[in-house]
């Protein structure tokens, strides 16, 4: 396979690069029938940019070299960002079931898409997939044992305000974002959304615009701490995720929550939230965090709950 071009001129540093109109080098999308490809000129940008996934009707007939009709796939650049979030492709399988987008950033993609992480073993379940790489999810016995303890607060608030939601967590179902497959430790999502993926025998694809909450928790010293409390963030914060919650069980138990401040507006309309954090609720604390849902509930819980067994 050649290599994917970077879009970098020879000798000069990618992060040096700042011109009048830039280009987003053709890519070409292959999986199994479906192959599309996307040209995309901007107007002025430099290595700092924010990215927003839209719809390709934004854009006029020029911005495309070809698009198949079964993919659902364009993204812009803006300013704003501290750090450069990836470019999307997104991946269809041939049936054309669902959509999952895959990130990349002209050059750093990795070989993987949602179809390489399904062929693992038990299809995954114990892996992400982000910007074309295999990630492990790191996970103990106390981690475990405290999502779902988590779990369980979530859930019996949810049931005794008589609220069509659907509590569970990553693995079985799988969270798009722009990073491509998040399996986060514990999520909400309307309960007609869900249903959705009960008549199809596929791995369920959320995309982390329905959330209505997110929480991770987090293992210290992990490989994926770092991804929960600062990337995630991110993540959460633009597919709009009204609750973000940061768990800890070590050295204490503690809760970040993390709710949507503010929203930013492209010239198009398309709005991006981004967190502010509400509180941090010490172990012997009340959490007390009400979610909206078609009926409004109240999670209340002590974290140091999370850990007693």
């Amino acid at each position: 396979m050649p290599p994917r071009s970077t879009g970098v001129q020879p000798g000069v540093d990618a992060a040096e690069q700042d011109t009048e109109r830039p280009t987003v080098q053709r890519q070409n999308v292959r999986n199994d029938t479906i192959t599309s490809s996307l040209k995309l000129s901007l107007s002025r940008t430099t290595h700092r940019t924010r990215l927003r996934t839209i719809s390709p009707t934004a854009f006029s007939p020029s911005h495309f070299d070809e698009v198949t009709p079964k993919c659902i796939h364009i993204t812009t650049l803006g300013e704003g960002w501290a750090d450069t979030l990836p470019l999307h492709r997104f991946v269809a399988p041939s049936d054309g079931s669902r959509t999952v987008d895959v990130a990349f950033d002209q050059g750093s993609l990795g070989p993987y898409t949602a179809e390489d992480l399904h062929a693992q073993a038990d299809e995954g379940r114990g892996l992400e997939l982000e910007d074309g790489w295999l990630i492990e999810s790191a996970r103990s016995p106390v981690h475990n044992f405290a999502y779902r303890r988590l779990h369980e607060f979530i859930e019996a608030a949810a049931v005794e305000a008589g609220a069509s939601v659907y509590v569970d967590r990553g693995g079985d179902w799988e969270i798009t974002t722009s990073a491509g497959i998040r399996k986060p430790d514990v999520f909400v999502v309307p309960r007609s959304v869900a249903q959705e993926w009960f008549r199809d025998d596929g791995p369920a694809v959320i995309s982390g615009r329905d959330l209505q909450l997110v929480a991770e928790v987090v293992s210290p010293g992990s490989r994926s701490e770092r991804t929960d409390r600062h990337r995630k963030l991110r993540e959460y914060a633009a597919m709009n995720i009204p609750h973000y919650w940061i768990v800890d069980y070590a050295p204490r138990p503690r809760v970040r929550v993390f709710s949507l401040s503010d929203y930013e507006t492209d010239p198009i309309g398309n709005k991006t939230g981004a967190y502010r954090l509400d509180r941090l609720v010490e172990a012997t604390d009340t959490l007390e965090v009400e979610v909206q849902s078609d009926k409004p509930f109240t999670v209340r819980f002590e974290p140091r709950a999370l850990v007693e067994f």
